[in-house]
């Protein structure tokens, strides 16, 4: 037992000594050399370029052609051929109507015209007869007369008969409602089994290929529309289409009383019927060019739903924002603050920002992390110099 006491009494001793040795002093390593925040960057030049002019405008869209289909017969509607949404060409039957009383009398006025097409032959056979017998003095001159007058109204009847046989096979073929042009039919308007008359409407036929855009141009730009001006067309409720281009086909001879615009109507081929009518539209009707210092595309990013553009002072990128717009053949208008010759990021990395310091003259490379922007380094630039 005193040898088990006397080694753990020597393991306890061994413990405290250790417990109770003094701690090594910590090692100072060298710092680890600073990461590089200096971005290699290649720069193009700000440079003047020929730009179209664009009147903003807004308006709606609205098919080409609409109208209310109507009945030109009287009678209660047996059959519809046609719904809402669906597409008709020109001369496709809609309805039909109950024809059957029309028929009849067609045919009743064919028996009338045959009747008297005989009448007039035998007329005209009794008119040849009495000139002979007026020429061997066996009558008078009177009598001759009166079978001239015979036969001529014998002819009338003949023509009579045969207009009103034509007037009823019109209503005959009116029994028929078709379709006056290509389109689509927007509402149904009666059913079957509804009495119809001139002029009941039967459905709303409207034509959206191509389609009519109605924009609303301020009178301060009146004098810049003429005919035939190119339009770009971009619907806001289908973006996915991109813009369309259209052009101007009417343009109305006098302003709105009410809003002081003049009313232009541009014409946008729609051959996939995906336009409908009532679609709100902004367009950008050209109305001439002009040169602007302009920015590459490729310089330009669109970051956080903003177009941001880097201008290389020395050896700093400043930032500017742009507003939003569409490149024109492949480069943006440049904002006033900037001069012919600036030098900007040709194609900025998405980790260069404002302040950040750069190489200039080599090929674009993935910027470093940017440093922390000193207190002193200026704030980005937007296109009116606000730094927002």
């Amino acid at each position: 037992m005193n040898g088990r006491i006397t080694l753990a009494s020597l393991l306890c001793l061994v413990s405290l000594s250790a417990c109770s040795k003094p701690a090594a002093p910590a090692v100072n390593e060298p710092p680890a050399e600073a990461a590089s925040t200096t971005a290699s960057v290649a720069t193009v030049a700000v440079t003047e370029r020929e730009f179209a002019e664009y009147v903003m405008v807004t308006g709606e869209v609205e098919p080409a052609r609409s109208t209310m289909v109507a009945a030109n017969a009287t009678g209660r509607i047996l059959e519809m051929l046609v719904d809402r949404g669906d597409s008709v060409k020109a001369g496709d039957p809609i309805a039909k109507l109950d024809a059957r009383q029309a028929t009849r009398n067609l045919d009743a006025v064919k028996v009338q015209r045959q009747l008297a097409s005989t009448q007039s032959a035998q007329a005209d056979r009794e008119c040849a007869r009495a000139e002979e017998l007026h020429k061997e003095g066996v009558i008078a001159t009177a009598d001759v007369q009166q079978a001239d007058a015979r036969c001529e109204a014998a002819r009338l009847s003949v023509k009579a008969a045969e207009a009103q046989a034509s007037i009823i096979d019109i209503a005959v073929g009116d029994a028929v409602v078709r379709a006056p042009f290509d389109g689509i039919v927007s509402k149904q308007m009666t059913d079957e089994g509804s009495f119809v008359q001139p002029p009941s409407p039967v459905i709303e036929l409207q034509q959206i290929d191509p389609v009519t855009v109605v924009l609303q141009v301020p009178a301060v730009h009146v004098g810049l529309i003429a005919m035939g001006q190119s339009v770009g067309i971009e619907l806001p409720d289908m973006v996915e289409l991109g813009r369309l281009a259209g052009t101007v086909t009417r343009i109305a001879p006098s302003l709105t009383r009410d809003t002081r615009a003049l009313v232009v109507e541009v014409s946008l081929p729609n051959p996939d019927n995906k336009l409908r009518g009532g679609l709100f539209a902004r367009g950008q009707i050209e109305v001439g060019r002009k040169k602007s210092l302009a920015i590459p595309a490729t310089a330009v990013v669109d970051r956080e739903d903003r177009l941001r553009f880097y201008e290389v002072r020395g050896s700093v990128a400043y930032q500017y924002i742009l507003d939003r717009m569409e490149p024109q053949d492949g480069f943006y208008r440049a904002p006033a603050a900037l001069a012919a010759g600036s030098q900007v990021v040709s194609e900025p990395a998405p980790s260069l920002r404002d302040g950040t310091t750069v190489k200039t003259g080599g090929a674009p490379a993935a910027a470093a992390p940017a440093a922390p922007a000193a207190p002193a380094a200026p704030a980005a630039k937007t296109t009116d110099g606000s730094g927002k």
